[in-house]
């Protein structure tokens, strides 16, 4: 009894063990790849790839063995990150796998089916094998590698165009993922036509285009305004987050690698990119600190441009694998100096101002805009981002109020200024006036006063010189005949009834 006891707990074990191996072990590819049928996930003018999907990760799978059945792999729901389907020891070890999708009645729904492969993280090689067994390559995003120093990236904008007149086949993604740890196929997935695929792909670029448009109306219109007026330094500050702002918007964009589509680029714009995740953080708190002063508001922009200059010298000098590892820095940054923002003007309204009122009610979009982001970032599925639109709509906003504060206070100044004028022509009409009034009064004076000096001098019966000017007169002439020594006559005239 005991030895059979004995026998059957190791049976038992042996039986969990095998189990155990059978679950975790990747699936054979005797249970067939997924297959998404076209016609019937046909809808509004795309067929959804979300689903069963089969990956086969820590290898790069043979097209032939695909083609032959001869393949491994586990069946996966994607969208998803690599981080969700596959252990963190197994992903530690190897940073690249195969995804691999059947598809059926491709040529009976669409004319040029397109895959757009915005959402792939993050070097990728794309692969079609018919049902001939026949291969044929479709595209890549730069170059795939086992290790990091190999792998070359270019950004996520390009269309993946599937065969067309081709009625099905397998579908075959080879990634590598040696940069970012939320790697993987996510987001919406779907094939469409060409056309409409380009079509997506240029509106974005144009409402991409239109966003840098309204960033640089805020930023040369808020430099305008503050060379006119350099005393509102407020304009200047709305100017710079303004364009770190657009700054942001830019490197952290697809489209702007069609300026700059040399894979070599990726990492100075990523670099960019993250440097910009503080920036915009620091310009805003030195704005609204200049907007709604507060105790210590000095000091901690102080602070704030001290770590910005920090965070701008390691990110350039550190590994791009580093700077990607500790987006979490970058990010507790950005959520540190955005609280402090946000509490000056919380602060600014409780003192009842004005402008933090209106501050408060631009900012309620700009706020689920940013709530709708960490929804996203959080998301395989859901990849919409607003919050560059919403934010480039709030500095739109904040920069059109301070125009109008900046036209007012010209429209006040031209008011004094030809109120002013008037007021002086005025005041110099009646200065004139005035003026004239004083010098007829003056010639007035003069008349009177020589007339009465003519009286106190002179005989009015006779006109000569009275006593007391004649004993004035003789006084000097007497002295100056003494000074200069010269003789001095003195006739007298008696003049009987005169």
């Amino acid at each position: 009894m005991r030895y059979g006891k004995c026998i059957a707990l190791i049976v038992s074990c042996l039986i969990c063990t095998f189990s155990t191996s059978l679950l975790s072990a990747p699936l054979l590819f005797d249970q067939s790849v997924p297959t998404v049928d076209i016609q019937k996930e046909f809808k509004n003018g795309k067929a959804s790839l979300a689903g069963e999907w089969a990956l086969s990760w820590g290898e790069w799978t043979p097209l032939a063995d695909i083609a032959s059945s001869k393949a491994n792999f586990k069946i996966v729901q994607l969208p998803n990150f690599v981080s969700s389907l596959v252990d963190s020891k197994t992903l530690n070890e190897n940073r690249f796998g195969t995804y691999i999708l059947k598809l059926n009645n491709l040529k009976r729904t669409f004319n040029e089916p397109a895959i757009r492969m915005r959402n792939v993280n993050d070097a990728w090689q794309a692969w079609w094998i018919d049902d001939s067994g026949q291969t044929q390559f479709l595209g890549e995003s730069g170059k795939i590698s086992k290790n990091y120093a190999a792998q070359q990236m270019r950004f996520k904008t390009q269309i993946l165009q599937l065969p067309q007149n081709v009625n099905s086949g397998t579908l075959v993604v080879y990634l590598s993922a040696q940069l970012y740890k939320r790697a993987g196929m996510y987001g919406a997935f779907d094939v469409r036509e060409l056309e409409s695929a380009n079509k997506a792909l240029l509106s974005d670029l144009a409402s991409r285009v239109a966003l840098i448009g309204i960033g640089l109306l805020v930023v040369f219109q808020n430099i305008l305004f503050y060379l006119f007026r350099p005393k509102e330094r407020v304009l200047l500050l709305l100017a710079v987050f303004a364009f770190s702002v657009l700054l942001r918007a830019g490197v952290s964009t697809d489209y702007v690698y069609y300026l700059l589509g040399d894979p070599a680029n990726f990492d100075i714009l990523l670099r960019l990119e993250y440097i910009t995740i503080v920036w915009p953080a620091v310009a805003a708190t030195h704005f609204f600190s200049c907007l709604y002063p507060a105790k210590f508001s000095a000091q901690v922009i102080k602070l704030g441009y001290l770590i910005l200059g920090i965070v701008v010298l390691v990110t350039l000098l550190v590994p791009l694998k580093q700077v990607v590892d500790n987006l979490f820095y970058y990010q507790g940054f950005l959520g540190v100096f955005s609280f402090y923002a946000m509490w000056l003007v919380i602060h600014s309204m409780i003192v009842k101002s004005y402008r933090s009122t209106l501050m408060i009610v631009s900012g309620f979009v700009l706020f689920g805009g940013v709530l709708n982001d960490v929804v996203a970032a959080l998301s395989s599925s859901y990849n919409l981002y607003v919050t560059e639109y919403t934010l480039f709509l709030f500095l739109l906003t904040q920069t059109q109020y301070h125009s109008l504060r900046f036209v007012s206070a010209l429209d006040m100044a031209e008011h004094l200024t030809n109120n002013l004028q008037q007021e002086v022509t005025q005041k110099t009409n009646e200065l004139s006036i005035r003026n004239r009034e004083l010098e007829d009064k003056a010639d007035y004076l003069k008349i009177q006063h020589d007339r009465i000096k003519e009286l106190s001098e002179t005989d009015h019966l006779t006109g000569l010189f009275n006593r007391q000017t004649f004993d004035g007169y003789f006084e000097l002439q007497f002295a100056q005949a003494i000074q200069q020594t010269e003789n001095l006559a003195l006739m007298m005239l008696d003049i009987d009834n005169l």
